[in-house]
């Protein structure tokens, strides 16, 4: 049994989707690590050991921002948005899309974000 950033690698899936399950890599980022390794996306987290383990932890360490770390970045660009009152930090604390989408005419939208604002 494999953990990787407080994420528990189940071991009859493949390493593939199980890796996807840990906050900040998906499915490209994990094909990506395996691909660097030479696995196919069909092997299984049993078929890895320690070796094999030690080097996919250090890829992805090393070449993205995961777990705890991601969410503490993600904090603090909030905290920094909101402290220049920028009108994006305005729109993510009201909960409505702040990436340019429309609430005017999407009406499934409106309904979903009404639902949460009341």
């Amino acid at each position: 049994m494999y953990f990787f950033r407080e994420t528990k690698l189940q071991a009859i899936t493949n390493l593939r989707s199980s890796l996807a399950y840990v906050k900040g890599i998906g499915l490209h980022r994990s094909d990506n690590v395996f691909s660097t390794i030479g696995f196919g996306k069909s092997t299984r987290v049993y078929h890895m050991n320690y070796y094999y383990y030690t080097i996919m932890s250090f890829l992805a360490k090393s070449r993205y921002m995961t777990g705890t770390g991601l969410i503490r970045s993600r904090q603090n660009n909030l905290r920094i948005f909101d402290d220049i009152k920028s009108v994006k930090a305005s729109m993510h604390n009201m909960g409505l899309p702040a990436h340019g989408q429309r609430t005017r005419d999407n009406h499934r939208t409106k309904r979903r974000l009404r639902s949460k604002l009341v």
